[in-house]
């Protein structure tokens, strides 16, 4: 066992998935106010660099915080960055997608921004099912995420 999240660490299996809900949680207004806050935000990008300067910036971070924790042999650091791409990725292009469409199209267009990440879960266990280290799943299912890079 990896990491012994067995007896007095078991607990800690159940915060691999909470922490991201958590950093959502966070991350989700503390990133509205840096991508959408108004002009007198010090921390505000959005008009003075643009939108795509901004979701360049949460897809970056995003994947290399996902990434990265293919690589990482602390399991607290593993849930650092994990919290990272969380609160990175809250809801930004959920965001962007919905403030791009009409009003009436709004509810498929949230729907459509949502399934990718609905189906890529289901399909984790088709995965696992081939690759059986989790640092190579880990890598697998990261790696498409950089393909994000390119339709920017």
């Amino acid at each position: 066992m990896e990491f012994e999240l067995v007896c007095g660490r078991a607990s800690l299996r159940a915060t691999f998935q909470s922490l991201v809900f958590f950093s959502n949680i966070v991350g989700a207004p503390v990133m509205d106010m840096w991508l959408t806050g108004d002009q007198l935000n010090p921390f505000h990008i959005n008009n003075s660099l643009g939108r795509k300067v901004e979701l360049t910036v949460v897809i970056v971070f995003s994947s290399f915080s996902i990434i990265i924790i293919s690589f990482l042999e602390s399991f607290e650091a593993i849930l650092f960055f994990r919290f990272v791409s969380g609160f990175f990725f809250s809801a930004t292009t959920f965001l962007i997608a919905l403030e791009v469409s009409e009003v009436k199209y709004r509810t498929r267009v949230g729907i459509l921004v949502g399934l990718p990440r609905a189906l890529g879960v289901m399909g984790w266990g088709g995965i696992a099912y081939f690759i059986k280290d989790w640092r190579y799943l880990q890598m697998a299912v990261s790696f498409p995420f950089l393909l994000m890079l390119v339709y920017i």
